[in-house]
């Protein structure tokens, strides 16, 4: 495990970027739940593990669904990109089985939906992560003598299989007090997961003034960063500060490993 800290030359662009796009996309319906959305697994090299999946159709009307395994990333937009499975080295097609596929549920029901998932065993040290997403997913085509386009309907449940040995490299990159107009300030920072699997971390911060002061302190959103990904962070300040010089102290703790990172941006305010 290490951290490391590095200074991008083209952070004010990449900033340009990312402000743009500060929401990610959610792909799901409001008539289907999956429970638990996310699942982790830790398994060394040949070894298989099992889990379930609920899925419960919480609208009004008879729906039937099939499940999908589809590899995924997030674009430059950080914005869920998914494609078919067995496109990225990292997919768990091939190493997982679920059941049932299809199936049919009315108002209110449940159906449990049973998978394994195997570490590849070809890797002689299990090295890096493998994910995926199992798509539940439902069709409205349009009725007999109907005009119109067929809508589909999909909620996730992600998978991760991690190995249980890897290198912790977390990089802070740089960071910055964003003034998009008067009386706006945005916190802004750029990280890098260096290492073999994704990395959850959470954002503490607090404003101080010139004598140490704490005048504002608050959390930001709980974010993942993918292997070999650089990923900036946004969120919003209070602001109304008086002219005057101040510190935005960010705090990057890791729920995995429960470290934590504490970093210093300093910017003034006219």
């Amino acid at each position: 495990m290490y951290f490391s800290r590095e200074i991008s030359k083209n952070f004010i662009c990449m900033l340009f970027v990312v402000l743009v796009f500060l929401v990610i996309s959610s792909y799901a319906s409001a008539g289907i739940r999956v429970d638990p959305p996310v699942q982790l697994f830790v398994l060394d090299v040949g070894e298989r593990a099992t889990g379930t999946i609920v899925v419960t159709n919480t609208s009004d009307r008879e729906l039937n669904f099939f499940a999908v395994l589809y590899d995924w990333a997030f674009d430059e937009d950080y914005e869920l990109d998914y494609m078919e499975g067995g496109t990225l080295k990292e997919t768990l097609e091939g190493l997982i089985r679920f059941n049932p596929r299809q199936f049919d549920l009315g108002p209110g029901e449940s159906q449990i939906v049973r998978f394994t998932v195997t570490a590849p065993e070809e890797e002689a040290d299990n090295g890096f992560e493998r994910r995926g997403i199992i798509f539940f997913e439902h069709e409205d085509a349009p009725g007999e003598g109907e005009v119109g386009a067929t809508v589909k309907y999909m909620v996730g449940a992600t998978i991760y299989v991690q190995p249980p040995v890897y290198e912790f490299a977390f990089s802070y990159i740089e960071g910055l007090v964003h003034v998009p107009a008067p009386g706006q300030y945005w916190g802004a920072i750029l990280v890098r997961n260096d290492c073999q699997v994704h990395i959850k971390y959470q954002i503490n911060y607090k404003v101080l003034d010139k004598q140490r002061r704490i005048i504002e302190e608050g959390k930001g959103p709980e974010n993942v960063v993918l292997p070999g990904n650089v990923r900036g962070i946004f969120f919003p300040l209070k602001g109304n500060y008086p002219p005057g010089e101040y510190e935005l102290m960010v705090e990057i703790g890791f729920p995995a490993i429960r470290d934590k990172m504490i970093e210093l941006i300093s910017f003034k305010v006219e």
